[in-house]
């Protein structure tokens, strides 16, 4: 015979028990949530555009500028031998290489800023600023992949 209080007993036991494992497998909703935040994150955007270009090279020589001597961009930055400029053909400012537009450039170090302008005649087409005729002179004209990325508006 079964003795009823023990019959209830045993099954509210095995109730209990089978809610505590049911509920031991379930995640939580703050793993849910960083679950979700982790995983949206590797969907961002890469703000970063690609294109090839013709790229040259130039210094701050006065046969290479347009006004002897004066240093001045045609954006109307004072330009620097030691700072990371390029010039850029007025086609591309189309394709959102403007004034202060950052650049990196396949096979140099470093992250350039379009601060300088080429003349109306080029066309796809950079140029970039070297501190030395040397150096300018032994990268030549190559054709390159740039990777850029416009400056946020104010």
């Amino acid at each position: 015979m079964i003795n009823r209080q023990n019959g209830s007993i045993s099954l509210a036991s095995i109730v209990f028990l089978a809610s505590v494992a049911l509920t031991g497998c379930d995640t939580s909703d703050s793993e849910r949530t960083t679950q979700r935040t982790d995983t949206s994150q590797t969907d961002e955007v890469d703000p970063w555009s690609r294109m090839e270009v013709r790229a040259s090279s130039y210094t701050l020589d006065p046969r290479e500028t347009r006004a002897a001597g004066d240093q001045i961009g045609a954006f109307g930055h004072k330009l620097s031998p030691d700072q990371k400029i390029i010039a850029v053909s007025r086609d591309l400012f189309r394709a959102g290489l403007i004034d202060g537009t950052e650049v990196r450039i396949e096979g140099l170090d470093g992250v350039y800023t379009v601060r300088d302008k080429m003349h109306r005649r080029w066309r796809e087409k950079i140029d970039i600023l070297f501190a030395k005729r040397a150096r300018a002179l032994k990268w030549g004209i190559q054709t390159v992949t740039i990777h850029y990325r416009p400056p946020l508006a104010h």
